[in-house]
């Protein structure tokens, strides 16, 4: 059965895209060893100009428009990056990312830890008139004894994440009406994964996040 014009389209606008994003992940996966700010400054910014013309080419399929008979309506959402994503948790001028096999990558404002790791900012952070601290690219979040997550959440200036063996991790800091309240008692911004003790034996099999407050589900 032939294909409507607006399939045609979007058949074309999807082989684009993961043509674009299979030649990055894989100049990517060579540059990841590489601290060099530069080299990841310059592959970006290609990534973001390609797809920027082609965001203007196929506009219409983006809008859903250009033929009355497109198969493309309101409500789609289209993303660029790589598609082994398990779960997205965005937070307040944060986002993480749980890929399949329990990486967590972070990116974002860093201000406040929200990251877990150290952002570099970098050359391209201040090109493109960003504020210190923020970090465009996405990085890994390294975990104690390199533990595989299952789910993450987010908050305004806060992360989760839990682990395979049901462990939480978290990070980042909390505000109540006051102001910032802090992380914990004893620590104002917690800059990297901590552990989040629960009672004895404890596991936890589900993770959520509001603005300033974190729930979590035992087995029990």
């Amino acid at each position: 059965m032939p294909k409507r014009p607006g399939e045609e389209r979007s058949d074309a606008f999807m082989a684009e895209v993961r043509g674009l994003n299979d030649q990055f992940f894989k100049w990517a996966s060579r540059q990841h060893s590489s601290s060099s700010d530069k080299l990841w400054d310059a592959g970006l910014r290609d990534y973001l100009r390609y797809a920027d013309k082609l965001r203007s080419d196929f506009s219409d399929v983006l809008a859903g428009a250009g033929q009355n008979d497109s198969v493309l309506e309101g409500g789609n959402i289209f993303v660029f990056g790589q598609g082994d994503n398990a779960q997205i948790a965005c937070g307040g001028m944060h986002t993480l990312a749980l890929c399949e096999g329990g990486a967590v990558y972070s990116w974002g404002v860093n201000d406040e830890g929200a990251l877990g790791r150290e952002a570099r900012g970098g050359q391209l952070a201040l090109t493109e008139g960003e504020t210190q601290g923020s970090e465009s690219i996405p990085e890994m979040v390294e975990f104690p004894n390199r533990e595989k997550m299952t789910a993450v959440s987010a908050g305004d200036s806060h992360s989760v994440a839990l682990s395979s063996n049901g462990t939480i991790f978290a990070w980042g800091i909390f505000r109540d009406s006051s102001g910032k309240f802090g992380f914990s008692p004893t620590v104002q911004t917690q800059t990297t994964p901590q552990q989040v003790a629960l009672g004895l034996g404890e596991k936890c099999i589900e993770i959520a996040s509001g603005n300033d407050h974190v729930l979590a589900l035992t087995r029990e």
